[in-house]
């Protein structure tokens, strides 16, 4: 016989849901602190949620990073979520992400090409002109 009980979901092995990485939290913490010019005249909780959009707009903490370190500040996050600023942010995320290859470097010779400077005297005024042609 099996048992039945009232509560079906007490014996299985429920799995635990997966809960958001504390670093992200830390991370819209850290956002907020970077970006804004005086945190004090604004509401934290207003920003920790703007942060986490822009966070969704561009998931890459290297960019938010690398956008500290450009001494971009503003008095609200919520500046940076209109779509010409979030176009102007994914151009510089592509701006931060470009690599340029080295520039080629070329061997010269030892030896002189071409002609003499001498022979190529610039032809100032009308008596050189008429000697040298």
């Amino acid at each position: 016989m099996t048992q039945q009980s009232l509560f079906p979901e007490e014996g299985e092995n429920k799995k635990p849901k997966p809960k958001k990485k504390d670093h992200e939290h830390g991370f819209y913490s850290f956002m907020v602190k970077a970006f804004l010019l005086d945190e004090k005249k604004t509401t934290f909780i207003f920003q920790y949620k703007q942060a986490k959009k822009l966070f969704t707009e561009i998931p890459e903490k290297k960019f938010w990073q690398w956008l500290v370190g450009e001494g971009k500040k503003v008095y609200s996050l919520k500046e940076w979520l209109k779509p010409e600023e979030l176009q102007l942010l994914r151009h510089l995320n592509k701006k931060r992400k470009l690599k340029l290859p080295k520039p080629k470097q070329y061997n010269l010779e030892k030896d002189v090409i071409g002609k003499d400077k001498k022979a190529l005297k610039y032809k100032t005024n009308l008596i050189d002109f008429i000697d040298n042609e």
